[in-house]
């Protein structure tokens, strides 16, 4: 039993001595780690700042570029405002001219309609008059033939009493 508490007791101090050294040591080994942490913390932090800062300076140019882009887009755009306007000003000029043409068209047709109608009229007028002109000059033929008949009966007559 003595030996055997002895030897309990031997156990227990190596396991006491080898946790004493742990301790000893531990305060060591933490600050290592903690000094390993912290380094690979800032190692981290540093990159990453690295890389934001990066990524800012990638959004600030990219946001010069769309600065410049928008000031580009606004010359233009006031370039095609005045060409909109020009051409605008044209369009009513030439779709005045346009109507203006279309209203002389129109009056043109109509005179022309008048004209037409005039002359079918004066051509169907003076269709009856050489009808009339002709039928007079029959007439007139009809009657002259017959004064001629009268006159030589009366020639005949005359004659007749002469003799």
């Amino acid at each position: 039993v003595r030996r055997h508490t002895l030897e309990c007791l031997e156990e227990e101090t190596i396991k006491n001595s080898k946790l004493r050294f742990r301790l000893q040591k531990l305060p060591g080994e933490i600050m290592a780690e903690m000094t390993a942490l912290i380094t690979a913390a800032r190692e981290s932090s540093a990159a990453e700042i690295h890389q934001l800062q990066s990524a800012l300076k990638s959004i600030a140019e990219e946001m010069e570029l769309l600065a410049e882009k928008q000031t580009l887009c606004e010359r233009q755009n006031a370039a095609l405002c005045e060409e909109q306007a020009y051409l605008r000003k044209q369009h009513k000029e030439r779709v005045d001219l346009l109507n203006e043409r279309l209203a002389r068209k129109a009056n043109t047709h109509v005179l022309l309609t008048e004209i037409c109608d005039k002359t079918r009229d004066t051509e169907s007028e003076l269709i009856r008059a050489k009808a009339a002109l002709a039928e007079l000059k029959e007439k007139i033929a009809e009657k002259m033939s017959k004064l001629e008949k009268e006159k030589e009966e009366r020639d005949k007559k005359v004659k007749a009493l002469k003799c």
